[in-house]
Protein backbone atom coordinates (compact mmCIF):
# COMPACT_ATOMS: atom_id res chain seq x y z
CA UNK A 1 0.00 0.00 0.00
CA UNK A 2 1.46 2.99 -0.90
CA UNK A 3 2.06 6.03 1.77
CA UNK A 4 -0.69 8.56 2.18
CA UNK A 5 0.44 12.28 2.55
CA UNK A 6 0.26 13.70 5.82
CA UNK A 7 -1.76 17.00 4.52
CA UNK A 8 -4.01 14.20 2.52
CA UNK A 9 -7.60 15.78 2.70
CA UNK A 10 -10.88 13.98 1.69
CA UNK A 11 -14.35 15.16 1.71
CA UNK A 12 -18.12 15.49 0.36
CA UNK A 13 -19.34 18.39 -2.20
CA UNK A 14 -23.00 18.56 -3.16
CA UNK A 15 -23.94 19.78 -6.14
CA UNK A 16 -26.97 22.05 -5.05
CA UNK A 17 -29.76 24.57 -7.05
CA UNK A 18 -32.54 24.71 -8.92
CA UNK A 19 -33.64 22.04 -11.84
CA UNK A 20 -31.24 22.61 -15.08
CA UNK A 21 -28.85 24.64 -13.62
CA UNK A 22 -25.84 22.66 -14.82
CA UNK A 23 -25.04 20.59 -11.65
CA UNK A 24 -24.83 17.29 -14.17
CA UNK A 25 -22.95 19.14 -16.56
CA UNK A 26 -20.81 20.49 -14.02
CA UNK A 27 -19.93 17.22 -12.13
CA UNK A 28 -19.34 15.55 -15.77
CA UNK A 29 -16.64 18.16 -15.92
CA UNK A 30 -14.86 18.21 -13.01
CA UNK A 31 -14.66 14.19 -13.58
CA UNK A 32 -13.79 14.19 -16.66
CA UNK A 33 -16.46 11.09 -17.52
CA UNK A 34 -20.39 11.07 -18.41
CA UNK A 35 -21.74 9.73 -14.93
CA UNK A 36 -24.75 11.57 -14.87
CA UNK A 37 -27.67 12.55 -17.74
CA UNK A 38 -27.49 15.63 -18.91
CA UNK A 39 -30.77 16.32 -20.68
CA UNK A 40 -32.74 19.87 -21.56
CA UNK A 41 -35.75 18.22 -19.59
CA UNK A 42 -36.13 19.56 -15.91
CA UNK A 43 -35.28 17.13 -13.12
CA UNK A 44 -33.82 14.37 -15.03
CA UNK A 45 -32.18 13.41 -11.25
CA UNK A 46 -34.32 11.98 -9.70
CA UNK A 47 -31.56 10.30 -6.95
CA UNK A 48 -28.28 11.51 -5.83
CA UNK A 49 -25.35 10.71 -8.01
CA UNK A 50 -21.74 10.45 -6.89
CA UNK A 51 -18.60 10.71 -8.25
CA UNK A 52 -15.21 10.53 -7.09
CA UNK A 53 -12.60 12.95 -7.98
CA UNK A 54 -9.04 11.67 -7.01
CA UNK A 55 -5.59 13.63 -6.83
CA UNK A 56 -2.04 12.75 -5.04
CA UNK A 57 -3.14 15.45 -1.99
CA UNK A 58 -7.31 14.91 -2.04
CA UNK A 59 -10.16 12.79 -2.47
CA UNK A 60 -13.24 14.61 -3.32
CA UNK A 61 -16.94 12.80 -3.63
CA UNK A 62 -19.34 15.23 -5.59
CA UNK A 63 -22.85 14.32 -4.98
CA UNK A 64 -25.14 14.78 -8.07
CA UNK A 65 -28.71 16.12 -6.54
CA UNK A 66 -32.13 16.70 -8.26
CA UNK A 67 -32.88 20.50 -8.30
CA UNK A 68 -34.43 21.83 -5.45
CA UNK A 69 -38.13 22.76 -5.99
CA UNK A 70 -41.06 22.90 -3.34
CA UNK A 71 -42.52 19.36 -4.38
CA UNK A 72 -46.60 19.01 -5.72
CA UNK A 73 -46.74 15.14 -5.92
CA UNK A 74 -44.55 12.07 -4.04
CA UNK A 75 -42.20 11.62 -6.81
CA UNK A 76 -40.72 15.48 -6.38
CA UNK A 77 -41.17 14.86 -2.34
CA UNK A 78 -38.87 11.91 -2.40
CA UNK A 79 -36.69 13.47 -4.41
CA UNK A 80 -36.14 16.29 -1.91
CA UNK A 81 -35.37 14.05 0.92
CA UNK A 82 -32.55 13.16 -1.67
CA UNK A 83 -31.29 17.05 -1.55
CA UNK A 84 -31.82 16.82 2.15
CA UNK A 85 -29.50 13.62 2.91
CA UNK A 86 -26.97 15.48 0.44
CA UNK A 87 -27.00 18.83 2.52
CA UNK A 88 -26.81 16.61 6.14
CA UNK A 89 -23.99 14.63 4.26
CA UNK A 90 -21.87 17.38 2.48
CA UNK A 91 -18.71 19.23 3.78
CA UNK A 92 -19.02 21.51 1.17
CA UNK A 93 -22.21 23.01 -0.88
CA UNK A 94 -21.74 24.09 -4.42
CA UNK A 95 -24.94 26.50 -5.26
CA UNK A 96 -24.85 26.76 -8.78
CA UNK A 97 -27.29 29.46 -10.42
CA UNK A 98 -28.95 29.71 -13.99
CA UNK A 99 -28.20 33.43 -14.84
CA UNK A 100 -30.75 32.96 -17.81
CA UNK A 101 -33.32 32.33 -15.31
CA UNK A 102 -36.14 34.85 -14.00
CA UNK A 103 -35.10 33.58 -10.83
CA UNK A 104 -32.86 35.55 -8.28
CA UNK A 105 -30.54 33.45 -5.57
CA UNK A 106 -32.34 35.12 -2.92
CA UNK A 107 -35.39 32.97 -3.65
CA UNK A 108 -33.51 29.52 -2.87
CA UNK A 109 -33.81 28.34 0.99
CA UNK A 110 -30.62 28.91 2.38
CA UNK A 111 -31.33 28.37 6.18
CA UNK A 112 -32.45 24.83 5.30
CA UNK A 113 -28.86 24.26 3.31
CA UNK A 114 -27.69 25.30 7.36
CA UNK A 115 -24.36 27.08 6.18
CA UNK A 116 -23.03 26.77 9.81
CA UNK A 117 -22.25 22.98 9.29
CA UNK A 118 -20.71 24.03 6.12
CA UNK A 119 -18.92 25.88 3.66
CA UNK A 120 -21.35 26.87 0.66
CA UNK A 121 -19.96 28.36 -2.51
CA UNK A 122 -22.49 30.09 -5.15
CA UNK A 123 -21.23 29.57 -8.54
Amino acid sequence: MQDIPKEFRAGYAALIGRPNAGKSTLMNSLLDIKLSIISPRPQTTRRRVFGILNSDAAQIVFIDTPGLLKPKYKLQKKMMEYVDTALNDADLLLLLIDVTAKIHPQDIDLKKMNPKKCRLFCC
